[in-house]
C-alpha cells in the first residue's frame, strides 16, 4: 500500500499560475451559463491523470462566483432531504479540470470544501446546462476518526482516475485499528479497500459497478 501511494504521490504534475476570473457578476449577468464551461477557465483541460485531493492545492486553483455555486452545486442532493447548500452553509469551491464530452454532456471537476468536508466533485452537465449527475472523485466527509466499542476508524481516503472519457476507476480505503482495553492498535490494524467504476452514459447517467473490496490485515 505504501508503495502504491508513493507511486500515485510521484504520478502527478501541477502547475501553479492562476486565472482570473470576473466574480462580480450577478445571476442576471450570465446571460448563458455555458461561459462557465469555457476552456479558459480550467487549469487541465481532458485529464487522464490521478485525481486525489491530497494532491491538489486549493490554492492554485481559480475560485468560481456565486452564480456558479447557486447554478451547479447548491442544489445536489447528498442526502434524500437536504441540498448541499443547506447541510455546507458556507463552502468554497474552485475550477479545476474540463473533461472531453460524453454524448451531448459536458464533464467538469470543481474542489469543494467546508467545515469536515472536502471532495474533487465531477459534475455532469447537459446541454440545457443543468446537472444531470454528479460524484465524489476523491475526499467527502470526515469530521475526525469513528471510535466504536471494539474498533477506532479512520476517514476513508479515496483517489479516482479516468480510464476513458467515459469510464472512471475510483478506489477508497479506510483503515480500521481494533480496540483492547480502551486502546486502538496502532501496530495491527486492517485495511478495507473498495473499488468502482463509473460509466457515464450519452444521456449523462452514471452508472456504478463494485469491482473488489477487499480487506487485509497490516502487521
Amino acid at each position: 500500500m505504501r508503495n502504491l501511494v508513493a507511486l500515485l504521490l510521484t504520478s502527478l504534475s501541477i502547475g501553479c499560475g492562476n486565472k482570473q476570473v470576473n466574480t462580480n457578476m450577478e445571476v442576471s449577468d450570465v446571460t448563458d451559463s455555458k461561459y462557465y464551461l469555457a476552456d479558459s477557465l480550467y487549469r487541465h483541460i481532458a485529464y487522464m491523470g490521478v485525481l486525489d485531493s491530497r494532491l491538489f492545492s486549493a490554492d492554485d486553483f481559480t475560485s468560481v462566483d456565486e452564480p456558479f455555486k447557486e447554478k451547479f452545486i447548491n442544489n445536489i442532493q447528498p442526502s434524500p432531504v437536504l441540498k448541499f447548500s443547506n447541510i455546507y452553509p458556507q463552502y468554497g469551491c474552485r475550477y479545476i479540470a474540463k473533461q472531453k464530452p460524453v454524448g451531448n454532456a459536458s464533464l467538469i471537476v470543481v474542489d469543494l470544501s467546508a467545515d469536515d468536508y472536502g471532495s474533487l466533485m465531477l459534475l455532469v452537465i447537459d446541454s440545457n446546462s443543468n446537472v444531470v449527475s454528479w460524484k465524489e472523485l476523491s475526499g467527502g466527509l470526515c469530521g475526525g476518526p469513528d471510535e466504536y466499542e471494539d474498533r477506532l476508524e479512520d476517514c476513508p481516503t479515496s483517489y479516482s482516475i479516468f480510464e476513458s472519457p467515459s469510464a472512471i476507476r475510483r478506489t477508497q480505503t479506510r483503515r480500521i485499528y481494533p480496540i483492547t482495553n480502551s486502546v486502538p492498535n496502532i501496530k495491527n490494524y486492517f485495511i478495507d479497500s473498495t473499488t468502482y467504476r463509473y460509466n457515464i452514459k450519452d444521456d449523462g447517467s452514471i452508472i456504478t459497478t463494485l469491482l473488489d473490496s477487499t480487506r487485509f490485515a497490516v502487521n
